[in-house]
């Protein structure tokens, strides 16, 4: 699924990182993910002081768009970090993703200035991406 929505992207996986596959009967539509990020001292260029729950990937296929599943891909996300213990869940998006600006705004995401030096603003992730953040 991934590689039919991110057709240019070669998917990333971390150790950590919780999924979940939603289905049309017994095809799957749509997929997310989130992973955690704790406090934890510098290391290298990476650092970050707040524990939150990252908003890592997500999709919907083309057949299946316009029926409110990135939304809902979204509060399962919210509801399984919360359940973890997170206060916080932050994402980014690129900048000519519309449908995804519009989703996490409709969900109570805010824009914020990430600190590019922290893995908050994901990895490789710093000029020309929009980041965003919710306490939850």
């Amino acid at each position: 699924m991934d590689g039919e929505v991110f057709p240019d992207d070669k998917p990333v996986t971390f150790v950590g990182s919780r999924w979940v596959i939603g289905w049309s009967g017994s095809k799957p539509v749509c997929y997310a993910a989130w992973r955690p990020h704790y406090p934890m001292a510098t290391v290298g260029e990476l650092h970050w002081t707040e524990q939150a729950g990252f908003l890592y990937r997500a999709g919907v296929l083309p057949g299946a768009r316009g029926k409110g599943l990135q939304r809902s891909l979204i509060a399962w996300r919210e509801k399984d970090m919360a359940a973890a213990g997170f206060k916080v869940a932050v994402s980014y998006t690129d900048p000519t993703s519309a449908a995804s600006m519009r989703s996490l705004i409709a969900c109570g995401y805010r824009p914020y200035a990430a600190d590019f030096k922290s893995n908050l603003a994901g990895v490789g992730r710093g000029d020309g991406f929009v980041h965003w953040r919710k306490d939850l």
